[in-house]
């Protein structure tokens, strides 16, 4: 089974067999583990230090996360 190549600034992750754990996110930079057991998952994830920003897809510093809106 082939890995897709990940863009610059991203790096290959997979589960193996074993939880899974979300990729960090402007929204939530530190997820916490899946409950259950995921075999052959894998995805291109941000590389340390940056996080998804999940409105434009692209890694960018915490800091650099769009601001919310306080409602």
């Amino acid at each position: 089974m082939g890995y897709k190549e990940c863009e610059v600034g991203t790096h290959a992750y997979t589960t193996g067999c074993g939880p899974l754990i979300p990729e960090p996110t402007c929204d939530e930079p530190s997820p916490v583990a899946g409950k259950g057991m995921i075999c052959d998952y894998s995805s291109c994830y941000c590389d340390v230090p940056t996080v998804r920003d999940t409105v434009s897809g692209k890694c960018v510093p915490l800091d650099q996360c769009p601001k919310k809106k306080e409602e």
